[in-house]
């Protein structure tokens, strides 16, 4: 594996450092004792490769509300970043017996974006 594929499957190493950083500052000793000095075998790193820098905000703000004394594991730290993602994704889908499986053939497809080209044009029309 090339150090670019490498490195575009985990997260870089100064925000792995800053992340350490901050466990440390929110979580003092345990963190060390749980998870040591620093992420050597970049299982962090890697694990938190597809969350954005916001994403682990999140994850620090979740922490230090949670009131926990002892810091969350991988998945446990991950579930918290996007914590608030999942609470309000359940409102736009439908609970799985009433999804439709949807199955249209090309000249089907092709009828509807017909349909929604000629609304379109509709719409832009009146101004709207």
């Amino acid at each position: 594996m090339t150090k670019e594929q490498q490195s575009a499957q985990q997260q870089p190493e100064r925000v792995i450092d800053r992340f350490w950083l901050r466990m440390t500052q929110i979580y003092g000793h345990k963190w060390a004792s749980s998870f040591g000095e620093s992420d050597t075998d970049n299982t962090w790193a890697k694990g938190l490769a597809d969350l954005t820098v916001d994403e682990l905000k999140k994850g620090f703000i979740a922490c230090v509300k949670s009131g926990e004394a002892w810091p969350p594991t991988l998945p446990e730290f991950r579930i918290l970043c996007r914590a608030a993602q999942r609470k309000n994704e359940a409102m736009y889908r439908a609970p799985v017996e009433r999804q439709i499986e949807h199955k249209l053939s090309d000249d089907q497809r092709k009828v509807g974006r017909e349909h929604l080209s000629g609304m379109l044009s509709k719409l832009r029309n009146a101004g709207l």
